[in-house]
């Protein structure tokens, strides 16, 4: 077999596809008129960035779901710290909590 030759130019763009389920005005509908303008110097806060408060709030869901989480852990290890206990030493009755 001998070289391979050079790469030939890109074809033209196909057609454009069908419009998919969702109609010309997205999925959300037809967007409305703005709403008021929000307070300015001083009395605004420190940051006007959506996604950073999303950011924000999905932060504390985890935090809160770690909480959760962690609690959970420590009634288990408690449970198995009195498991442990109980068969190490038979007559003793052990914390029941």
């Amino acid at each position: 077999m001998g070289q391979r030759g050079k790469t030939g130019a890109i074809g033209p763009r196909g057609r454009r596809g069908p419009r998919g389920a969702c109609g010309p005005n997205g999925r959300r509908g037809e967007i409305g008129k703005l709403g008021p303008k929000g307070m300015k110097g001083l009395r605004a806060p420190l940051h006007k960035h959506d996604v950073l408060e999303s950011v924000v709030t999905n932060f504390d869901d985890v935090y809160r779901q770690l909480s959760v989480q962690l609690k959970q852990i420590i009634r288990l290890q408690q449970q198995v710290t009195v498991l442990i206990a109980k068969a190490a030493h038979p007559g003793w009755g052990g914390y029941e909590g």
